[in-house]
């Protein structure tokens, strides 16, 4: 393979200096415990080496003070491989569908994409679980979709 751009590889890695230097080690940024206004950033989706579906949904924080606002963070991961995971996956793409839930897992999904797409804001509340996990539940859809408090 050739390199068309004839860039070294310290080259590239000097561009990433300054993020490296100011991230913290570890695993990835999450809010404090608290209630927020979020809107859906970003949705990636992956498959584990069995073949089985996943997706992460990211938000930034809209509303919060100077440690929190517009900070984006993985809010939800969803794998078709848990039941309970998949039950939280229809619960989130009934809340964004006005309290319909979707007609299958296709449907689902793109209710999920669409609504990254429209730039939905939700108001979510973020808790720890006994073991330090981040939980986060979503309690209505305040824009960018069917509004109003969650369905379930």
């Amino acid at each position: 393979m050739t390199d068309a751009t004839n860039v070294s590889w310290d080259d590239i890695l000097s561009n990433y200096s300054e993020m490296y230097d100011t991230v913290p080690a570890g695993g990835s940024w999450s809010p404090p415990d608290g209630e927020y206004t979020v809107a859906l950033t970003d949705v990636r989706t992956g498959t584990d080496d069995d073949g089985i579906p996943s997706w992460q949904v990211f938000v930034q924080i809209l509303d919060g003070d100077e440690t929190t606002k517009d900070k984006t963070f993985r809010a939800w991961w969803f794998s078709a491989k848990q039941e309970f995971s998949m039950q939280q996956f229809k619960g989130l793409a009934k809340m964004l569908n006005g309290g319909e839930i979707a007609a299958g897992i296709r449907e689902a999904d793109a209710v999920l994409r669409q609504a990254k797409d429209n730039g939905t804001a939700l108001r979510i509340k973020v808790g720890r679980s006994k073991k330090g996990y981040t939980n986060c539940y979503a309690q209505e859809v305040i824009s960018g979709g069917a509004t109003g408090p969650a369905p379930f």
